[in-house]
């Protein structure tokens, strides 16, 4: 495919808290933008958690940070830049792009378990 311009873009870290709960940061500023339970943000923990394990083949670096990128093309990509792997988001549907889309369009208030409890749901 041709290249497309990069539109936005963010750079995330993603780390294991306690009692299963993951924490995504904004890598630049350390802003805290989502604190997800056990059970809430299944996608994004499955995305994650393979790219996690591909950097651990190579690195130990689990500082560096994942870059979340939106293209001109629509494409929704995780990338990192330790192991090289891309993964495009769009391709899961929307329902499950939309959940990394939020760190790039600011919904990202509140925990993902306060809003998994009161819309039922994730």
């Amino acid at each position: 495919p041709t290249a497309s311009a990069v539109l936005e873009q963010r750079e995330l870290i993603f780390d294991d808290a306690q009692a299963g709960a993951i924490h995504v940061y904004d890598a630049k500023s350390r802003q805290l933008l989502l604190e997800a339970g056990p059970g809430a943000e299944a996608f994004l923990r499955t995305v994650m958690r393979g790219l996690a394990h591909q950097r651990q083949t190579i690195s130990d670096r689990r500082d560096l940070p994942f870059t979340l990128a939106r293209y001109a093309d629509g494409r929704l990509v995780i990338s990192d830049d330790v192991s090289g792997e891309k993964i495009e988001l769009n391709a899961f549907g929307p329902d499950n792009a939309r959940n990394f889309d939020k760190f790039l369009t600011g919904l990202t208030l509140g925990s993902a378990q306060e809003r998994h409890d009161m819309h039922g749901g994730d």
